[in-house]
């Protein structure tokens, strides 16, 4: 979940060895950043476009490997398409 919140900060196509280091590059992007103190969605809406638009960016380098292999890579813009998709019933 943090590679999808650095996304918003900046392009970052970086495979982090662990959570804790992809926790603590995105702790020095959004310093206010609190797990459970905060409504994300609310505080990262206007930048939700460009984090979609830099994750699709970082998925296409990523497909010519094996599904396996990819890293990093980003599910998350199609979950939210979904949603859309529901809205748009």
């Amino acid at each position: 979940m943090e590679h999808w919140f650095i996304l918003h900060f900046e392009e970052c196509g970086r495979a982090f060895q662990r959570g804790e280091d992809a926790l603590s590059h995105h702790r020095r992007l959004w310093p206010q950043y609190h797990k459970t103190k905060l409504n994300h969605f609310t505080e990262l809406k206007d930048k939700l476009p460009t984090a979609t638009e830099r994750a699709i960016r970082m998925n296409r380098r990523q497909e010519e490997n094996a599904v396996t292999e990819r890293n990093p890579y980003c599910t998350i813009p199609n979950l939210i398409s979904f949603f859309q998709s529901l809205e748009a019933g």
